[in-house]
């Protein structure tokens, strides 16, 4: 629907969904001439048990990577206060903390492995991954900041 409009009531039912990005929310809102014919249904997401345990899994190794990257570059690791697979998990579905706005999500990929955008960016190269001193970032930014110089 790209570049229409709609002058009927538009329902939009999965904007909770782990896989809906604000700007895809932004699009469907805006096809709408009048705001008041725009209806948000609740929803609820059913998690397939296998998809949770998997991305537990691949959050766990996330954490295990950063924690490798510290102990390479000399950063103190305090594992009470560092970043935990379940931070990361409730950043799901939240929107990057850079300013592009994108929605931080996970999936599987074709080759049936869960990917993820989600990335804990550093506030203080010279820190660890603890949690006062990370934000949840989605990739692409994480990388743009990683390039300046």
């Amino acid at each position: 629907m790209q570049g229409l409009s709609v002058g009927v009531p538009i329902t939009i039912y999965d904007w909770k969904s782990k896989w809906v990005t604000r700007k895809w929310i932004y699009t469907a809102v805006t096809r709408a001439r009048e705001l008041n014919n725009v209806t948000f249904k609740e929803y609820r997401e059913q998690v397939n048990p296998k998809d949770e345990a998997d991305l537990n899994r691949y959050l766990r190794d996330k954490v295990s990577g950063n924690m490798q990257q510290d102990r390479i570059a000399g950063r103190h690791i305090n594992k009470e206060t560092y970043i935990t697979a379940e931070w990361l998990r409730n950043c799901i579905g939240r929107p990057c903390h850079n300013s592009c706005g994108d929605c931080l999500t996970y999936e599987r990929n074709d080759q049936g492995r869960i990917v993820s955008n989600i990335t804990a960016q550093r506030l203080d190269n010279d820190l660890g991954h603890e949690l006062e001193n990370v934000v949840p970032m989605c990739m692409e930014c994480n990388r743009q900041l990683s390039n300046r110089t």
